[in-house]
């Protein structure tokens, strides 16, 4: 699965790069979120470990899907965020994301766990 994440983010890179400017970037960003979401929601109702494993090139495609929209939409809101904000805070206003993914997510990773093993994946 985490290749097939690392896949899709790697390709939408150089489809950026040759494509360049968006028009409409906030609703690219939220159709790729949305259209991101799905497959990965879609993996906590397996029924098992052993069946979302026997399904593993079902699961790669969906993970280079939640890859390739979670990539677009990264860099889309990364570039709205920073064209939107004032320009005496370019400092403050890219450290506020940076801080919230890898500071704040992964202090409630255990609270996410526990709800897991308390109401399964399916609601958490």
């Amino acid at each position: 699965m985490l290749a097939g994440f690392g896949l899709g983010a790697g390709a939408v890179s150089p489809l950026l790069t040759v494509r360049g400017r968006l028009p409409r970037a906030g609703p690219v960003a939220g159709v790729a979120i949305l259209a991101g979401s799905v497959p990965i929601g879609a993996l906590a109702f397996a029924p098992s470990l052993v069946a979302a494993g026997g399904a593993a090139p079902l699961v790669g495609l969906c993970a280079s899907l939640v890859g390739l929209c979670a990539g677009l939409s990264g860099a889309m809101c990364a570039a709205l965020l920073r064209t939107q904000a004032d320009a005496a805070y370019p400092g403050r206003v890219t450290a506020v994301p940076g801080l919230v993914g890898l500071g704040l997510a992964p202090l409630g990773m255990p609270y996410t766990a526990a709800a897991i093993g308390t109401w399964g994946p399916g609601p958490s």
